[in-house]
This record gives C-alpha cells, structure tokens and sequence, in this order.
C-alpha cells in the first residue's frame, strides 16, 4: 500500500520539483553569503530550510494515510535530526544526519518503514545526500553502546517530526546507560577516535592544505570540547560551560570568534566547488585571500596573511580543546595514588612522576613569576625525559607575557642545558612555545609563527617545520645509518640543535632567509653567551643550512670539482656532520616521504666524499683504490656466474677501462658485471634495457645500454617515452664509455601499481624504450597512444620559472640549472629543447630540491666544448624559459619546436 497520495505528481515530476527546491535552498544561501552574512547564521540558515524540507517531505510521504493511523504512526515515531543537523549547522552539501526512531507496532511497523523510504527517495532525488538510520528504541540504545560514531551524534539532537519524548527518553537513557557507568572511558575513547582523524589529515594544527573540519584545531576539535562536556556536565552549550566555569571569558570568546571563521570558510568552500568541499587547498588559499580584500605587503604574500589568521584560530582552539579534556577527564582514586607512590621530589619543589614533572601547589606562583624558575622546570623535564603537567603549563601560559625577556647568565646555563639533551628536547621546546616561553628565550621565533609557506613541496608552516625538524634530528640518537653515527659524534649538540631551530627564522621578510637567519642566529648565540667558536658555528650552519642538498642534489658528486670546493666552505669533520643532521632533519619536516631512500643516498655518498677530505685522505688514491677493488669485485662476479668464453679478462679489463670512473665507483659490482655482459652482446642496432624494482624506496631502476650510432636526443626520447608510460622520472643519470656506449639510467615511481611494480609491467616500458631508440615510434604518437599528450594546467604560477647558467664549477661542461613547478612531461618538454638548442647532455641530475623541482644538466656543444659565447647562452636560457613557461600555462607537449624558436 503507497501512503503517497496518486494525486500529488508523477515520480518525475516530485524529482525536477525536489532539485529544484534544493537549488532554490543554495542559491539564496549563497546570496546571502554574498551579502557578507555570518558564518554561524548561513549555517543556521540552511539547517532551517533543511528541516522545512524534511517536513514537508515527511507530510507528503504520509499524505494518503488515513488519520487514526497518522495519529498512531506519530505517537510510535520520531524524525530526529542528530549530529550536525542536530547541532543545527548545516553547510549546502553536508549530509543530512537523520534517525527515524520508533517503538516496534504491528499496525505502524509497515507504514513507518514505507514513510522513510519514501523520505529517503525524495531527499536523495533533490541532491541531498543523507546520514541516516531506522531504529527501534532499543536497537539505538543497543548501538549508541557499540558505536562511537553513532553515540556522538546523539549529544544533540532535534526532534523535526513525531514523538518528541521518544528523542528525550533515548538521549536520557544514552546518558544513564553508555556515559554514567563508563564517563572517563566515554571521554577517552572520544580522544583517540579523534586524534586518529586528525592524523589522518596531516597530525598538526599547521598543516598548509589543511581539512577545515577534520584537522587538528579544525571544527572537529569543536565537536570534541561539546562531548566531553555533555560527558561531564550534561551540556554541550559553550555558553553553558562557561556559566559553569569550566570555560574562560576569554576561552569562550576565542572558541566563538574562531568558528564563525571556520564556519564561513566551510560555507565558501561549498559553493565555490558546488559540492562537500573542506579542505583548505592553496588554490583557494588564494582565492578567498584575494576575495577578502588582502593585498600583497613587503615579503608577505596575501595567502600569507590569511593563512596567519587561519592558523591563529585553529591554534586557538587546539590549545583550549586539549586543556578542556585534560582537566575534564576523570581519574580513578587508584590511578591518583599510583601517580602519588610513583612521585619523587627534586630540587625540594619539584614533583617529578613517570610522565610528568609538576610543583608543589604552594609553589606554583612563585614558580610562575620567575623566567628562571621557569627555565628549572624545563631543565629538569629534559634530564627526566617527561613532560610538563598540563595545567601547570597552562598557569605558565597564563602570566608568560609578563616575565621580563631572557637577560641573565643563569638564564643563559639554564637554556644552553635544554638545547643539549637528545630525544626529549622536540617535546620540550613545543611545551615551551605553547606557554610562550620560547618566544622570552628566543624572541626572533616570534616571527615565524603561524608563518605559511606558500610553495608546492612544503606540508607546514614555519613554525611547525622548526619543530618537526628538532624531532627529527633528535631521532637520529637511534639511527643504525650514516645519520646516526653522524649524530652520536657530534660533541656540542647545544650549537646543532640551536642551529635547527634557527634555520628559518629569517623567512617572513623580503631578505634572503639564510643571511637574514645568519645576523638573527648571531644575536641569539650572544644572548645566550656562546663561546665565539659555538657562536660561528651556529651562524655558519644556519647561513649554509642549503648548501649540503644543493651540491647533493644539483651537482655530479663524484667530480672532484664539485665535493672539494664544498669540504672548504665546511672546513671541519664537526660542522660536516652537523650540516648532514641539519640537512636531513629539514628534508624530512617538510612533509610525509619527502626524505626519500634516493635522497638519503645522495646526502650519505657527498658526506662520506668529504668527511675523506676533512680528515686528509688523498682523494686520487682513495678512487684509484675504489676502481681497483671494483675491478676485482667485477671479475669475481663474472667468474662465479660463468661468463662466456669470448669474455676473457683482457676484454673485460680493456671494456672496464672505457667506463667513466663515476660510472665505476657509483654501481654495484654485481650491476657492472651485467653491464659488461649487455655490452658484450651489443651491436649497432640493439638496445638492452635492464630493469630492477627496489621495495624499499618503492622505485624501479631502468638502465639503457646502446650504442651512440642510434642517432642524437636518445636521453630525451628515453625521458618522453618513461612519461608516456604514466612514471614519474626522481632521477636520472647520464654516461658514456669512451668507445661510444651509451649508459643511461632512470629511477622512477611507477603510480599504477601501489605495491610492487609486476614483471610484465616493467618489460613493457622496457620495451617501449627500444621501440623510440629504435625509431620503431616517436615520443609524440607514444603520447597520443597514451593519451598523455595533455595534462592539468596549473591555477597557481605563484612560484616562477627560472633557468641559469654557470661555467664556473666545471672545467669541462656548462651546467644549466632549472627551476620550476614539477608536472608530468616537464623533464621531456627540457630535454626535447636541449636537443633542439644542438646541445649535448654528459650529466643530469634530476629531482626535488627542498623548495621546488630542480633539474640539472651538464651540457656541451656537438664538438664537445663548453658554451662560452654569452649571446648564446642567453637564447638557451630565454628558449627554455619560454617553453617551459608554454608548458607549464597550457600542459599541451606538442613538438617544442612550435614553443619558441631555437
């Protein structure tokens, strides 16, 4: 039976006629958006028209239903509005959170369910997608103790249609059955089912895309202070918690200023994608900045300053979330004492548990007033290795910017002592930073709080980069690797750890940040009474803290030309070993995976070439002995693998010899003896492609051996035919044996397969190598093929393009360093212009420097000369700047030819 009255429409007709109620409901919410409305009050706005809808619906569904059952059926159900729709805060595509409780009914049991579905259908057929459930009372009851979700969402609810003592009874019994018996367990469960959400969307307030829901200090964190509360204190009203006076004045003001903020960001989101949109991506970073009237300051870009007052509110509520269910969640009596027995005292005053270290109450303002006082208290931390009890570090934060700056000699001991210890001091200094106190040691790092940097490659701002990048070096402690034992060796880790933390300090202006950061770090240093020597090490390292990945990841390491003008600007094996920590650390806090098994390789192989040369080993003797043991290792591998008898050990040696000495000492034995045995096989017309899958770095390696006779640009059409084949090209390595034998590598990711790349998937590229080197395709029907000939232009160009040229470093080639936005086909689209520019590419080096991609090339004319005529390298840089710039606006690789001329 249909409780839908025939008269109403055809299924058709309430379809159009419920979209087009539905996109009446978001055009005037974005009008009123458009108008400057709130944020709170859209989100009020459209929960309104929501539940209109919803009743009017509801009605229709039950319009052929006679009265006494309508009747029957209101007094056995309930249209309960639950979760954000119960909190009355709906953005225009958030779900509509709906549960149809009712109490079980032979006569009611069918027509509710015919009711609902028909609901449902209407809802979904608008455009509205729905969060809903049809439970009995007791199947609620019964889930709101299994599943968390569904129990949150019964801490508010509206009752839209029905029995409204249905809803109050369920949230009641929710309360008397679920939280009562279990409350600290309830509150706990909360917590880790929401630091696990925010792990998952970056693990830090300042995540740079962040979710404006779902990130830490993101609206989500809201949602966690109304159940704790409504756990604690039967409410979820902000405003009853404050009457309370389990919230601040000034907590309350700053938790309702920063969700209208958050609140009219979400909105905005919405609209301008026209469906569930919360994260915060730099492309609307850029729009709303600009839309909101910011304009460009010296050294600060407009996304910069929206960016500070995002960070700033979700800050805020981060720090207030966490010290609400810190001192809301309650502890047992046993738990109380054990914490009590386990206590020890230190320095009389002190209280030092098993993960805490706090103070006797009648000592705590006194300790408050005291910047040294204070300075004890995180020296002590650091030597015990716990933290500082929560509400002591609130009641530190409370009277912070009272305490006079750091101005004494004790003060000076007392910090110099923190920035010495290993492992806890990450932890330290970000207790230190939440009371503000860092910023009293330390007030330069002021500056970069809440400081966005805008790029493609950087996941956190400043702020949160120092600190993530203290906690990295730190970890080093226990590294099994070169880092490690980098690390162990270091005598005076105050100066390294000092270092990291000023590394960044001089972003934020219009100055070169390293030079800016070298004077900041020297002032620091003196305040903080360094010893001379400490105090040049320190601006040294902070002046120079690119330098390491820029020769490792720009430069041929293995020239002699390159790693012995770097071991002079270092000068000792101590400031190597720091300057190898501090470049790793600050790979690794820019952002998931950025310090990559590639990377560690390169950083390791330059720190191992000069830690050689600063402790005075001869670099020839050291490679000719390195190549001697390389031809051994080789001719052992041939023999156990029982090489061909036209293989004999004089064509081995007189083929060894032909192969450039990098080439050698950078590759395996075991990879050389199969090289040896390609070339063996090789004629004019063959082209061998040896494949190997590294499961650790989740890389495959591609080496190409040819023969030079197969014609010019054979590194660009390997590097198209890679992007053809959807890889991502990390890096790429060029040589040639001096009798002509080409010897090109690639590594790359494979993105089709998130596992290992299979066999038949790697003989395939393999294959699709020969068949460009082979002239069997070009690089541009393998794109048309494939599809690939165009890709997603970028909305951003905030980062410019820029090509040099130097013919300094090398005596024997003109490097050529390119600067841009990483995107598939761009390594192409290089090399394919070189080649046109009758230029000849000995060396490149391909990959991700710290702030943006950077590819090298080592380049000569045809007759193998370097250029030298400055008109000409003037059309190489203007040629390549073009047609990358082409590239980049249109993501069309059509012939580069047609770009610019040559």
């Amino acid at each position: 039976m249909s409780l839908v009255s025939p008269a109403l429409s055809s299924p058709l007709q309430r379809i159009n006629r419920n979209r087009t109620r539905v996109g009446e409901m978001r055009e005037e919410l974005r009008r009123r958006f458009q108008e400057g409305a709130d944020g709170i009050s859209l989100l009020a706005t459209f929960s309104d028209a929501t539940d209109k809808l919803v009743l009017e619906l509801f009605e229709e569904a039950l319009s052929g239903c006679a009265p006494d059952l309508r009747t029957l059926i209101e007094k056995h159900l309930a249209v309960v509005a639950v979760g954000g729709s119960g909190r009355g805060e709906m953005c225009p595509f958030s779900d509509v959170d709906l549960l149809f409780l009712y109490t079980s009914n032979s006569v009611t049991n069918e027509l509710i369910q015919q009711a609902t579905a028909q609901l449902v259908r209407d809802l979904w057929d608008g455009g509205m997608k729905l969060g809903h459930s049809v439970r009995t009372f007791s199947d609620a009851v019964a889930t709101s103790k299994a599943d968390l979700q569904f129990a949150t969402s019964l801490v508010e609810i509206r009752t839209l249609w029905g029995n409204a003592e249905l809803a109050i009874a369920l949230q009641n019994k929710f309360s008397q059955q679920v939280i009562r018996p279990r409350q600290a367990a309830f509150i706990d469960e909360c917590v880790a089912a929401r630091q696990t959400e925010f792990q998952e969307h970056g693990g830090t307030v300042q995540q740079l895309q962040p979710d404006v829901k779902k990130s830490a200090g993101g609206l989500r964190d809201l949602h966690l202070l109304k159940w704790v509360g409504f756990a604690r204190f039967k409410t979820a009203d902000l405003g009853m918690l404050r009457r309370l006076n389990v919230l601040s004045k000034d907590e309350l003001h700053e938790l309702q200023q920063a969700h209208e903020f958050l609140a009219r960001i979400r909105v905005d989101l919405h609209l301008a994608a026209g469906r569930p949109q919360d994260v915060l991506s730099k492309e609307e970073q850029y729009r709303i900045a600009l839309e909101r009237g910011f304009e460009e300051l010296p050294g600060q870009h407009p996304v910069v300053q929206f960016m500070q007052q995002y960070f700033q509110h979700t800050s805020a509520i981060a720090r207030i979330v966490k010290r609400f269910f810190t001192m809301q969640r309650p502890r047992t009596w046993s738990t109380r004492l054990y914490q009590y027995l386990m206590q020890h005292r230190a320095n009389d005053v002190f209280l030092v548990g098993l993960d805490e270290i706090d103070v006797q109450a009648a000592y705590r303002e006194t300790l408050c007033g005291s910047l040294e006082k204070v300075l004890q208290l995180y020296e002590l931390a650091s030597l015990y290795r716990v933290n500082v009890a929560p509400l002591l570090e609130e009641a530190i934060g409370q009277v912070a910017d009272q305490l006079p700056d750091l101005h004494s000699v004790e003060q000076a001991r007392l910090v110099q002592s923190i920035f010495q210890r290993g492992a806890p001091l990450g932890g330290i200094l970000r207790s230190m930073y939440r009371a503000g106190i860092l910023e009293k040691v330390i007030p330069e790092f002021r500056r970069t709080r809440c400081l966005l940097q805008f790029n493609q490659y950087h996941h956190y701002t400043v702020d949160e980069h120092t600190l993530r990048a203290i906690e990295a070096v730190t970890s080093y402690e226990n590294d099994a690797g070169p880092l490690g034992e980098a690390y162990r060796a270091i005598q005076q880790k105050e100066v390294l750890h000092l270092a990291v933390l000023l590394h960044d300090v001089g972003k934020g202006g219009t100055e070169d940040h390293s030079e800016l950061g070298r004077v900041i770090a020297g002032d620091v240093a003196q305040r903080l009474r360094l010893t001379a020597h400490q105090r040049d090490n320190v601006m040294l390292l902070v002046q120079k803290h690119l330098l390491m990945p820029d020769v490792a990841f720009r430069r041929n390491i293995a020239d002699p030309e390159v790693y012995l003008p770097f071991s002079r600007d270092v000068g000792s094996p101590e400031v190597l070993r720091m300057l190898f920590v501090l470049s790793a650390a600050d790979i690794t806090a820019v952002g998931p995976e950025t310090w990559t098994g590639w990377k560690a390789g390169l950083m390791s192989d330059l720190y191992q070439r000069v830690l050689e040369v600063l402790s005075g080993e001869s670099v020839h003797e050291h490679e000719q002995e390195n190549v001697r043991q390389q031809r051994m290792a080789v001719h052992n591998e041939l023999t156990e693998g029982s090489a061909p008898q036209s293989m004999t050990d004089k064509w081995v040696d007189a083929t060894f010899d032909t192969l450039p000495r990098q080439y050698v000492i950078g590759t395996a034995p075991g990879e050389l003896a199969a090289v040896l045995r390609l070339i063996h096989e090789l004629d004019d017309k063959s082209v061998h492609v040896r494949s190997t899958y590294d499961p650790l770095t989740h890389t495959v390696d591609y080496r190409v051996i040819a023969r030079d006779q197969i014609g010019s640009g054979c590194f660009s059409k390997m590097a198209g035919a890679l992007t053809a084949k959807r890889l991502d090209i990390l890096s790429a390595k060029i040589a040639t044996s001096s009798d002509g034998v080409i010897l090109d590598s690639f590594r790359v990711v494979d993105y089709d397969f998130s596992g290992p790349v299979p066999e038949s998937r790697m003989q395939e590229v393999a294959t699709t190598i020969q068949d460009v080197l082979l002239g069997r395709i070009t690089v541009a029907n393998l794109f048309e093929s494939n599809k690939r000939h165009q890709v997603c232009a970028s909305k951003l160009a905030l980062m410019p393009t820029r090509v040099t040229t130097c013919n300094d470093s090398s005596g024997k080639f003109t490097i050529i360093d390119v600067f841009a936005i990483d995107r598939t086909g761009l390594l192409y689209v290089i090399t394919k212009t070189l080649v046109d520019l009758n230029l000849s590419v000995s060396v490149a080096v391909i990959g991700t420097h710290i702030d943006q991609v950077l590819d090298v090339f080592y380049v000569t004319d045809r007759d193998g000369k370097k250029i030298r005529d400055e008109a000409r390298l003037e059309t190489i840089r203007d040629t390549l700047q073009k047609r990358i710039e082409a590239f980049q606006e249109t993501g069309v690789m059509e012939d580069s030819t047609k770009l610019a001329p040559a």
